[in-house]
């Protein structure tokens, strides 16, 4: 399926240079607006699948436009690209549904990031195979052979009959996972994965070997290909290692991906400090602030205590665990397993200790369960301080 991407900004050269840039390293058909207005217009005519938009422009803000996009179709997915960026323009983009907010000028491995993790989301919206296999092999009956028998299990498959055309075909598309034969003409699969991972290093590969060629295998697996495979092939055993790759290649990216969340919250958070030391000012004056500040954050938020009492909530959290209990006990768990967030108490707890060990400011993902991130804060109380957590809960009831 072929991505088409819109590039709203109108500053010309900005726009140009942007458009050049992506176009190097991320497959799609490219679409270019200088106003909101004929953004607008070339979405309604074409099948736009992500958008990148420029919040300040000037007849209008990138918000009212994406507004207007997310009524003609949910569906896409938005970038916002921004010179200033502020807490409040991030809580605003996340309200309407954006996937990232990327400052000027721009870091364009995070913008190649963000793009991979949009396409993504394309292809599972149209439920599209996302997982590509690039298949390396010289012998022409094994490879057609082999990648029938991987497209009949519902992959896009990619072939190659060498190691440079290999190269040319994984520097073209977006390839997950390379199978590589180790002896090929032109090239071989170690020096083809070796140039590869000069390219980028978003996909795993898994090298082909003969029975006997052990050392050219170690050698590739020395140059950071995930496994290899003996001749004769069998089945079984690739489509298992297959799965073990997209597992790991999954997990990669879902923690670059929560990485970003953390860096894009982590500014949130500092807005609700007043200070480098992130000491959050709860005195009475301040409480309905705070409250009505935490309310606008489109992500389950709770602040929880040394003593695992929760002593403040946000509205998103209320209105999905208004069944929950105040403290962090096997209420509070239930109500969490009821939107498949699987936790242990007892983990739970040991990770609130840990954070709260830490000095204030120190972010924690929990990477055993992934729908956790904590942040360890000072509380001023009039005159009194308490040691608090924030904790975000990510869950799929955060998008509905």
């Amino acid at each position: 399926m072929d991505i088409n991407l819109l590039i709203i900004e109108d500053e010309m050269i900005n726009r140009k240079t942007l458009a050049k840039m992506i176009q190097d390293q991320f497959k799609c058909k490219m679409f270019e607006a200088e106003t909101g207005d004929e953004g607008l217009r070339i979405i309604k005519e074409h099948a736009i699948h992500i958008v990148l938009v420029d919040i300040h422009l000037q007849e209008t803000s990138g918000f009212e436009i994406v507004n207007t996009i997310k009524k003609i179709s949910p569906l896409i997915q938005i970038i916002f690209i921004t010179g200033l960026v502020s807490s409040e323009h991030i809580i605003q983009a996340i309200r309407l549904g954006a996937l990232d907010f990327i400052s000027k000028p721009v870091d364009f491995d995070q913008l190649l990031l963000t793009l991979n993790r949009a396409r993504y989301n394309v292809l599972k919206n149209f439920h599209i195979p996302s997982t590509t296999i690039l298949i390396a092999e010289d012998e022409e009956l094994a490879r057609v052979n082999l990648a029938e028998v991987i497209r009949d299990d519902g992959y896009e498959v990619f072939e190659a009959e060498n190691g440079l055309q290999a190269i040319d075909v994984f520097s073209e598309n977006k390839i997950d996972i390379a199978l590589l034969d180790v002896k090929m003409p032109k090239m071989t699969g170690s020096e083809a994965l070796v140039k590869m991972k000069s390219f980028s290093d978003d996909f795993e590969a898994i090298i082909i070997t003969g029975f006997s060629d052990t050392e050219s295998a170690m050698q590739a697996l020395r140059a950071g290909a995930f496994y290899y495979v003996k001749k004769p092939i069998d089945l079984d055993s690739l489509f298992l290692l297959i799965e073990k790759a997209e597992e790991k290649l999954r997990l990669k990216r879902s923690l670059l991906y929560r990485n970003r969340e953390n860096e894009l919250m982590a500014k949130v958070i500092r807005k609700l400090s007043d200070d480098d030391q992130y000491t959050i000012k709860l005195n009475d004056s301040s409480r309905d602030f705070f409250q009505q500040y935490i309310d606008m954050i489109p992500i389950s938020m709770i602040l929880v205590d040394q003593s695992y009492h929760i002593d403040y909530s946000n509205k998103l959290f209320q209105t999905f665990f208004s069944n929950s209990s105040d403290m962090i006990d096997d209420a509070f768990i239930s109500s969490l397993q009821k939107y498949h967030i699987k936790t242990k108490l007892e983990d739970l707890k040991k990770i609130i200790d840990k954070v709260l060990s830490d000095e204030p400011g120190k972010t924690y993902v929990d990477h055993k369960y992934s729908d956790f991130v904590l942040t360890h804060v000072k509380a001023q109380l009039n005159q009194n301080e308490k040691d608090l957590v924030i904790m975000l809960i990510h869950s799929r009831i955060d998008n509905i």
